[in-house]
């Protein structure tokens, strides 16, 4: 989920380049496993998580979790489609 914002944000503000997972996380006060594990797929953005990177990124924390609800809408979709063909 994240990895599809930092793209995000790469290719649009140009403002993450050499920004790390370990940085990121000291940066916004969470652990890196909880960057890797949101980067990586495996575990969702909370609204907490949401509120820091806003605050990092001087986004609002509404772009962080309608992103994390596309993901959601989209593995949804997925699984349902896997489900009934």
């Amino acid at each position: 989920m994240l990895r599809a914002n930092f793209r995000f944000l790469t290719k649009h503000f140009g403002c993450i380049k050499g920004l790390t997972q370990d940085r990121l996380a000291h940066v916004i006060g969470v652990s890196f496993q909880t960057i890797n594990l949101i980067v990586n797929g495996k575990r969702a953005v909370t609204a907490d998580v949401a509120l820091r990177l806003a605050r990092y990124f001087k986004m609002t924390p509404q772009f962080w979790l309608n992103m994390q609800n596309a993901v959601d809408l989209h593995q949804a979709a997925a699984a349902l489609e896997s489900r009934t063909g």
